[in-house]
């Protein structure tokens, strides 16, 4: 792995993926590559096709999110949709334009995006955007069934 800076937002290249950050690439080699989970690194989704404007005289482009990572589960289907942060308030975590991709993304796919602020051992675990506080949770793996924690949190 190419330590080179060390520090959240330097580039890194690891077993064939380019990570955003030192901190990204340690989430992966800790809680995801030897896990056996199904997984994609930097999937993009399309949360907003092209369209037309003035009868087609303009284009707008589509607009994509592209989480750091997916876990999926043995069906195939969504299970954890990662966004390493390096804390839950900007400007080094999520500013607006993040906060409105996680609620465009959870909306068309229904599930929540999960922002990740890891650690040296476990990982912090929150999910943004929500009509209720919804506090961080320790974590030390990628086991945990999401909607479980959100039902359990809620009680």
């Amino acid at each position: 792995m190419n330590q080179a800076g060390g520090y959240f937002g330097k580039k890194v290249e690891y077993k064939g993926y380019k990570f955003d950050s030192t901190k990204e690439a340690d989430f992966f080699r800790h809680f995801i590559e030897d896990t056996g989970l199904k997984y994609k690194v930097h999937p993009s989704f399309e949360l907003i096709p092209k369209f037309e404007v003035y009868d087609g005289l303009l284009n707008i482009r589509s607009m994509k999110y592209t989480p750091d990572f997916v876990i999926y589960d043995s069906e195939g289907n969504l299970k954890h949709v990662l966004d390493i942060k390096n804390s839950f308030k900007a400007p080094y975590g999520i500013d607006t334009a993040a906060s409105n991709r996680f609620k465009l993304f959870a909306k068309k796919y229904q599930i929540p995006v999960e922002v990740i602020v890891p650690r040296t051992h476990d990982f912090r675990m929150k999910v943004v955007g929500t009509t209720k506080k919804f506090e961080p949770i320790i974590l030390d793996d990628l086991g945990y069934d999401l909607r479980a924690v959100i039902e359990s949190h809620y009680e």
